[in-house]
């Protein structure tokens, strides 16, 4: 039956996944969807999630439209050097994996052959498999670390943060934006003559790069090198839309920055501190209001939870729904003040957390906010039905979720001092 129905929908077949993808949602909420998803290898999740169904499911009618076979369980690539490495990277990148190995691989699995079109060159006459995002990745994640060390990473991710603001000051410009854009981790910053520079970010280094900036802080940091030099970042911006980290420093940096340290001889930085009393930090963090996130994309969490630094608050996170449920369930009103929780997420969803959360008569009123992509006014209907305080999209003004989150937490205030 299904089958029918997608032959109908596509009486004039697609000739990409993309069409297939809009074809399914329309035009309009189709662009929606794209513009909330900078990584394109994960838009037949995000149209899944849209439609309420599994990405498997989307990528079952693409495989049948396009006359692909559809793997639903990718193996895992096996690697034996950094040079090998290096290419899944290259195949990863393009949302592709080879299988049967990176020498001579027996097939190519993609989410999307015309996004894969030179490992697809490159493996010309090989047969052709559509999998999942989810899968192709899980196949390449363990094996693409594989090259190099966690630690190894994290040096090189701290190396080319510093050449990146070296390049900055040698074109006279002290503020860089880091954003990613298209899969890839981009930054730009602007040039005498109202010129903007631009530069990508090594993919083998991106992900690391990733984790170490969202684990800045908010406002005025120091961070010492390992030569004991310090670079002094006076604004970090986070964006809640997608991953973007805006950085300001002193100009006088650049007197530290003059030689370029070798990547062996950088450590990630370390923010320096005042260290307090045991006694004092204790009963800062009691007054200290508790706000919960509840995400299963650990980047975004931190990224958020820098964001909200701001507010003076305690961070929890938790990355399953379900541990947060039972978390909240054991605690009750000490696990939170204000619960941030995403709509989409594998196994319970957020609207199932939701639901579940004001079955619990203690926790009926307790503050809470859904972050989503979605744009669909009867999704956000049907939320605040269950009792969510707040629905708020991804792609809305920061400010806004700002706003929100002082609102709820001066009430979560109130409502404390009350008892």
């Amino acid at each position: 039956m299904i089958t029918e129905v997608m032959e109908r929908i596509f009486a004039r077949r697609p000739g990409n996944l993309e069409q297939i993808l809009v074809r399914l949602v329309g035009g309009a909420a189709f662009e929606r969807i794209k513009r909330s998803t900078p990584d394109r290898r994960e838009l037949p999740l995000a149209v899944a999630q849209f439609l309420g169904v599994s990405e498997e499911f989307v990528m079952e009618q693409a495989a049948q439209i396009l006359r692909l076979p559809l793997l639903r369980r990718v193996p895992e690539v096996e690697i034996c050097s950094a040079a090998e490495a290096e290419a899944l990277l290259a195949y990863l990148q393009q949302g592709a994996v080879p299988l049967g190995g990176l020498v001579q691989p027996r097939a190519v699995v993609c989410v999307n052959p015309e996004a894969a079109g030179s490992v697809l060159i490159q493996n010309r006459g090989l047969p052709i498999y559509l999998a999942t995002w989810s899968q192709v990745r899980q196949a390449g994640q363990s094996a693409s670390s594989a090259g190099l060390s966690e630690a190894q990473l994290r040096t090189a991710a701290a190396g080319t943060l510093v050449e990146l603001l070296k390049v900055c000051e040698d074109n006279g410009a002290s503020e860089c934006t880091i954003l990613q854009i298209e899969g890839q981790l981009a930054y730009e910053f602007a040039v005498a003559g109202g010129k903007v520079g631009q530069g990508v970010v090594h993919r083998k280094v991106a992900p690391a790069l990733r984790d170490l900036l969202a684990g800045l802080a908010p406002g005025p940091s120091v961070f010492r090198r390992r030569d004991g030099s310090l670079i002094h970042f006076e604004g970090i911006e986070f964006g809640v839309q997608q991953f973007r980290v805006g950085l300001r420093w002193k100009p006088q940096a650049s007197a530290l920055l003059e030689n370029k340290p070798a990547p062996a001889n950088v450590i990630p930085f370390v923010r320096e501190e005042q260290k307090s009393p045991p006694e004092a930090t204790a009963e800062l963090k009691a007054l200290k209001k508790k706000v919960l996130i509840i995400d299963d994309n650990s980047t975004f969490s931190r990224v958020l939870e820098r964001f909200l630094q701001r507010f003076e608050v305690e961070i929890v996170i938790q990355n399953k729904p379900e541990d947060a449920l039972a978390l909240v369930q054991r605690q009750l009103r000490a696990a939170a003040d204000l619960i941030i929780c995403d709509l989409h997420m594998p196994g319970m969803s957020g609207s199932d957390f939701v639901m579940k959360l004001r079955k619990i008569v203690e926790l009926k009123d307790l503050p809470l906010i859904v972050l989503t992509s979605d744009h669909d006014i009867e999704t956000e209907l049907r939320l605040l039905r269950q009792g969510a305080d707040v629905f708020v999209s991804k792609s809305e003004d920061p400010r806004l979720l700002a706003v929100h989150v002082e609102k709820l937490l001066e009430r979560a205030n109130c409502r404390s001092v009350a008892a």
